[in-house]
């Protein structure tokens, strides 16, 4: 009944406006990272139009985005679309309207950037699960010696003064899940800085959706640096190269099995590890 009601019901346009192009997607941009804030631009676009699906540009924009225009739906009900395949393309549209260079992943495209028809996204997907599954029983035991460790050393260095729990916590998140996944932590195995590595490479990958990241630099500055161009590569190819190593070792079982249950390059399901463990952190 409710859907033959639907049906019936007229279709509208969708409200909304491109504006000049360039011009249009970097006034927007400024807009969502830095006039407005995220929430207060949507805010403002569903008021304007009185509609919570609407056309609009998004950030980055130009000159990272070749096609900033895209149909903002915001709330629960639209978002469904979403989730079919049959009306919403999910090639190279993990992160938003652009794909960082594949330098970045040695050249691979990683599972998130997939289309659902792509002939790897299947076998893929079923190696991420696979390795959900195959290390369930690792992720209490692994977060808690993990975050025991990080509050005692808290507790330690809050008797001598103020701490940077930030930090601390980003290293504790990195061992936490490499450790859940792998039975390895990088922070033993790479050193101190290893999880300053696996920062450098995700900024990267990153910083054309980020903004504010220093309260010391105008925003003009920033906007500048981190959403006209992609910044290059090679600022991270050692820490990759450091990254790929200790995943290449620690994930030798992981490896073994993508190539042979699912069929998987070694290389493809390397550089997948790493970016799946990423994204879980």
């Amino acid at each position: 009944m409710a859907n033959s009601t639907l049906s019936s019901l007229p279709i509208k346009p969708i409200p909304g406006s491109y504006g000049i192009p360039i011009i249009s997607s970097i006034y927007d941009r400024l807009h969502y990272f830095y006039f407005q804030g995220h929430m207060d631009y949507f805010k403002t676009l569903m008021t304007k139009n009185n509609s919570t699906v609407v056309r609009t540009n998004m950030a980055p924009g130009a000159f990272i985005a070749r096609n900033p225009r895209v149909v903002a739906v915001l709330d629960a009900k639209s978002f469904r679309v979403l989730f079919d395949p049959s009306k919403v393309e999910k090639k190279n549209t993990f992160i938003g309207l652009y794909i960082p260079s594949l330098t970045l992943y040695s050249g691979i495209r990683p599972l998130a950037y997939l289309d659902t028809t792509e002939q790897l996204h299947a076998s893929l997907k079923s190696f991420a699960f696979h390795m959900l599954a195959s290390r369930k029983s690792e992720f209490i035991p692994s977060f808690h010696k993990a975050y025991s460790s990080l509050f005692d050393t808290v507790e330690a260095k809050l008797a001598s003064g103020p701490v940077e729990f930030n930090a601390l916590n980003q290293s504790t998140a990195f061992d936490f899940t490499c450790n859940a996944f792998l039975g390895a932590v990088p922070s033993d195995v790479i050193g101190p800085s290893a999880s300053n590595k696996a920062a450098t490479w995700l900024l990267l990958q990153l910083h054309p959706v980020a903004s504010q990241l220093s309260k010391f630099l105008p925003w003009p500055i920033e906007d500048l640096l981190l959403h006209c161009f992609q910044l290059p590569p090679f600022l991270a190819r050692r820490d990759y190269e450091a990254l790929e190593d200790f995943f290449s070792k620690s994930g030798k079982s992981l490896l073994n099995e993508a190539t042979e249950k699912f069929g998987l390059s070694r290389h493809v399901a390397l550089h997948n590890l790493i970016f799946m463990t990423q994204l879980s952190k």
